[in-house]
């Protein structure tokens, strides 16, 4: 069992990664209400933040904390990059312009939940387990799942929504070469970023405060 705090036993263990499980849960059944009713907003369920919580509950109920890090790891970039945005966005001008559509929408039912999502879901992943070490495991959860994702966003969304950016990079191609292949590598590079982030808050605790870390063992 990984432990998530020192000194908790498992029952508390238990507790919280049921008390996540659920957040993570209910955030997704948010989503699908603004999304699945129609047709024309169902494509964008395969947006990696609009479908990433089913999976990080399937991590918590399985009580397998690498896998819950593993899955994060891909969007813990962007969503941090989102948040910047949407904070740039109060002072009256866009970072990246990836919030834009709150903007010109304003804050209906729909925004608030992505607002809501993009905020509080990165916040409660790294609460939830900077106390618990990195394996190298987890990143064989979110290969697999970075797979998925690019298969079937490109087989079944329309290219002119350029859903996860594979299809056009988000206008990556302003900065980086980019072609549709190269989107898994590119991802995997922003997930290998999360995994660092991951390992510095780790190992960051320990050392500002004396302690030793722990949680060393994976499920």
């Amino acid at each position: 069992m990984t432990r998530i705090q020192p000194g908790l036993s498992k029952v508390e263990t238990d507790r919280l990664f049921t008390i996540a499980g659920t957040f993570f849960i209910v955030i997704q059944v948010l989503l699908l209400s603004t999304l699945v009713f129609d047709p024309l907003t169902r494509p964008y369920l395969f947006w990696l933040c609009n479908n990433f919580c089913l999976f990080l509950a399937v991590g918590c109920f399985c009580k397998n904390m690498q896998w819950v890090k593993g899955i994060s790891y891909a969007g813990l970039i962007p969503q941090c990059i989102w948040i910047a945005d949407f904070v740039s966005s109060l002072l009256g001008f866009h970072m990246t312009g990836i919030t834009a559509y709150i903007s010109s929408e304003g804050y209906t039912y729909a925004n608030n939940i992505s607002i809501v999502l993009h905020i509080s879901v990165p916040i409660v992943i790294l609460i939830f387990s900077f106390r618990t070490r990195p394996q190298l495991v987890s990143l064989l959860y979110a290969i697999p799942y970075i797979g998925a994702l690019f298969i079937l966003t490109y087989a079944y969304t329309p290219s002119a929504l350029d859903i996860n950016c594979i299809f056009s990079g988000c206008n990556l191609d302003e900065f980086l070469p980019y072609t549709v292949s190269a989107w898994p590598l590119y991802t995997l590079t922003l997930a290998l970023c999360g995994y660092g982030i991951h390992r510095a808050l780790y190992y960051g605790w320990g050392r500002y405060h004396d302690l030793t870390p722990l949680n060393k063992n994976t499920l």
